[in-house]
This record gives C-alpha cells, structure tokens and sequence, in this order.
C-alpha cells in the first residue's frame, strides 16, 4: 500500500503537467496501436485503455476523459477509411474508456483514504506502545525506590523491577519497526548489556550474545526476554562468587523448525535444580511458549537451553 502510494504524483498537479503527461502517454500508446494494425491488421484498440486508466489514477478523471477523448480522436483519424465498419467499436471504446476514468479516480481516492489509515493507525500504535513503555518504566522505578525504604525485601523488589523492565524494553524495539515483529538477537542484546551494566558491578565478568536473525511477535519476545533475564541474573549472582572472572554467553540460533536459545556461564557449575521464584518463571514462560528448559554440565559452569517451536501460538 504504502510503496503504491509512493509510486503515485502528489496531488494536486499543475494543468500544463498533468494534461501535458495525459496527451504524451495518448500519443505514444496511439502509435503503438497504428503500429500493430498495420503489421498484424488487428484494431487492438485494448493497447490504449492504459494509458486512460494511467492517467485517470495518477491525476484525475478529467485526465482519464482526456486521455479517451484523445484515443478516439486518433483512432478515427488513422481509420477514417473504415468508420462505417468499425464505427460501433469505436463508440464503445470511448464509453468503456469513460468509464475507466471515472473507476481509476475512485480507485486513486480509496487508495489515498487507506494510506492515510495506515499513517493514523501506526502514529496510534506508536504512542500507545511509548506510553505503555513509560508506564511500565514508572513502575519499574516505583519497585527500585520502594526497595530502598524495605531492605529486607530489596532483593524481591529489585527482582520484579527488573522483570518489568524486560517487558517495557520490548516497547523501544516496536516503535523502531513497523508491524508487530522485533527482531529478538538485538532485544536480547540490549537488554543482557543492561543486566551487565547493572548487576556485575566491578567484577571482570563478560555478558557476549551470539544471536542469527529471529523476527517474533512481541508476545513471543517478551516472554524468551523473561527467560534470559532470570538465567542472566542468577549467573551474575552466584556463578561466580568471590570476586572470580568469568563469562556468560547467549546464544540464539534460528533453525528450520525451533527456535534455540542458550544462555552458559563458565562459573562454579549447576547446582541442585532451583525451587525459587526466578526458576518456576522460566518454567512457566517456557510452557507458554509451548517449549522446554534443560539444563546441562558446561564443564566448566552451567547451560541452561530454552526450545520453542518456530510458529506456535501462545498457550492461555
């Protein structure tokens, strides 16, 4: 729609231009059509609805009129000799090319009618999306302030402000690209770069994501983005105590039917499956996605391996 809409001249055109470009189009498809009946001995008098139709949709019915006026004046002109034999089908082709001007214009309004939709459909969404990332960036922030003032439930408070972050963070990445899809490497990224930036502190670890290309609607991504902010999390807070280096890596392959995201660190190992609230959400985001967790040995540290069904519609 839109690339129609921009292959279109602007309206409203100068006289001299549009009916300028009218009698040029006329002309050439007229002595293609004079060509044709003296090479083969067929009328194809078809050869010059085009331009009719052309004209009316660029411009406006008074170029598509013009542009079948024009027509017939031609046709009558190179076949004067036979207007008793053909004279019928020339007055049906100026009533059909008549016609045709009057749809093209209908067509040119009804195409302009649902560009400017679309325009008001996306600006909509647009600031729907930006205040629903503001909402949720507010309470984020209300959570992190609330954590100051109880510091026997800082540890929870953080944890929720992170988990709406996640799902506020998707919202930058809609407003980015049209439609309803994000491409989940660069969500990813992002956002394992914040949960570096924010939890490692001092220490020398490293947050890498090596991700091929995955487009998702965005109530596929939010969830695969709550699964990496757990696991990133409790890597950066207990795969590496005292002070060590160390590495925790993303991975985000594409295959033919699945989607594989890994997320790995080199740290101390897996330890006894967790029971917190951090692993019943990965548990829970995962059979929302109508996936599976695993977690394995690195040797060294821990992996933990996210499968979801490339095309799947969410669980409710």
């Amino acid at each position: 729609m839109e690339r129609l809409s921009h292959l279109l001249p602007s309206m409203p055109q100068p006289l001299r231009v549009k009916y300028g470009a009218t009698i040029v189009i006329t002309v050439i498809l007229s002595l293609v059509q004079y060509a044709i009946w003296r090479l083969t001995g067929d009328t194809a008098f078809f050869i010059l609805l085009p331009a009719v139709f052309f004209c009316g949709l660029a411009f406006d019915r008074g170029s598509g009129i013009l542009a079948a006026s024009l027509a017939t004046v031609m046709i009558v002109i190179q076949r004067s000799a036979d207007l008793d034999k053909i004279g019928v089908s020339i007055a049906l082709f100026f009533v059909v090319g008549i016609g045709i001007a009057f749809v093209s214009e209908i067509m040119r309004k009804a195409l302009e009618q649902a560009w400017a939709a679309e325009k008001s459909k996306s600006l909509l969404l647009e600031e729907l999306a930006h205040r629903m990332k503001n909402n949720l960036a507010s309470v984020s922030s209300l959570l992190r302030l609330q954590a100051r003032h109880r510091p026997e439930l800082e540890e929870a408070f953080c944890s929720a402000a992170s988990r709406v972050q996640v799902m506020a963070s998707v919202h930058d990445f809609l407003r980015m690209r049209e439609g309803c899809e994000i491409d989940v490497g660069d969500y990813i990224t992002e956002l394992c770069q914040k949960l570096g930036d924010t939890l490692r502190g001092v220490r020398p670890i490293a947050v890498t994501v090596h991700a091929q290309r995955v487009e998702l609607p965005a109530e596929r991504a939010v969830p695969i983005g709550i699964i990496v902010n757990e696991l990133v999390t409790n890597s950066l807070k207990y795969a590496f105590p005292d002070d060590r280096s160390g590495i925790i890596a993303i991975d985000i392959q594409n295959a033919d039917a699945e989607v594989v995201v890994s997320v790995a660190d080199n740290g101390v190992g897996c330890v006894d499956e967790p029971k917190g609230l951090g692993s019943t959400l990965v548990q829970l985001m995962a059979n929302q996605l109508h996936g599976s967790v695993q977690r394995e040995d690195a040797r060294p540290g821990c992996r933990v391996v996210l499968r979801l069904p490339r095309e799947q519609r969410l669980a409710i």
